[in-house]
């Protein structure tokens, strides 16, 4: 009897301190890391552009593409890059060939960081879209390089201080 005592107390033992409530890391938290290593993964797999690069591509305009946004409705409506369309990246596989029809259209994609934009980067690829490349930092980085948003207010830009009107 004492020895099965003393087996039973090791078993107990055993499980609450490798349980997620004594260790060092929950179970989430290599849930979280796998996910992490995922997007970086996709992030260096997609092909990408710099929003510099980006920015001068549309100020030359000398050939047609698309801008595609997949950040969800309420970020698009807050501000989005001029001539965007919005697939959010919940629906893409079915919004987006009703938006963009042409497979064969360059698309520039992006979301607010590049996580998204990424991931639909190579989903797109893989629905049959040719020539499909990720802004690098998304909506972030374009707004911290002081470029221009759109809403349904018209063209601003962030600063330091919030945003402003675009000047003219």
């Amino acid at each position: 009897m004492r020895k099965f005592k003393a087996t039973i107390f090791i078993l107990i033992s055993l499980f609450l301190f490798h349980s997620p409530v004594f260790s060092e890391t929950a179970p989430i938290d290599a849930i979280k890391a796998n996910m992490k290593k995922m997007v970086e993964a996709r992030k260096k797999e997609a092909p990408s552009i710099t929003v510099a690069e980006f920015n001068t591509l549309m100020e030359k305009q000398d050939f047609y593409f698309e801008i595609l946004d997949v950040r969800t409705a309420d970020e698009f409506t807050a501000g989005h890059i001029a001539g965007a369309v919005h697939s959010d990246r919940n629906k893409l596989e079915w919004v987006t060939p009703k938006k963009i029809d042409d497979p064969e259209v360059p698309i520039y994609v992006y979301c607010k960081g590049g996580a998204r934009g990424a991931i639909a980067t190579l989903r797109l690829t893989e629905m049959g879209y040719k020539n499909v490349t990720n802004i690098t930092g998304g909506m972030k980085a374009w707004a911290n390089a002081g470029y221009t948003v759109y809403n349904e207010m018209g063209e601003f830009t962030f600063t330091k201080d919030g945003f402003g009107k675009k000047p003219e």
